[in-house]
């Protein structure tokens, strides 16, 4: 995953974000997944929340995984934006 960390922070630095804007973490061995995140978020400061869609067809085209969308409605203090 640390390589998909460092992609992705390379291409939000190219979109013109500072590299001490980007923080990353892998959080293993938790009970929920979304809010994990949630709360690191919350107890960070941060102020947005970057998850993946889960789009694995066309018929899934548009929907999302279960930790995205949780993570969407428990971050009602920050921006959350999925990617695909």
């Amino acid at each position: 995953m640390e390589s998909v960390f460092e992609e992705a922070s390379r291409h939000l630095e190219k979109a013109g974000f500072n590299r001490n804007q980007i923080t990353t973490r892998m959080v293993a061995g938790v009970t929920s997944r979304a809010v994990a995140i949630s709360v690191e978020a919350l107890n960070g400061g941060y102020g947005t929340i970057v998850v993946g869609r889960r789009g694995l067809s066309n018929v899934e085209e548009f929907s999302m995984g279960r930790v995205s969308n949780k993570v969407i409605h428990m971050a009602r203090e920050m921006a959350v934006w999925l990617v695909t």
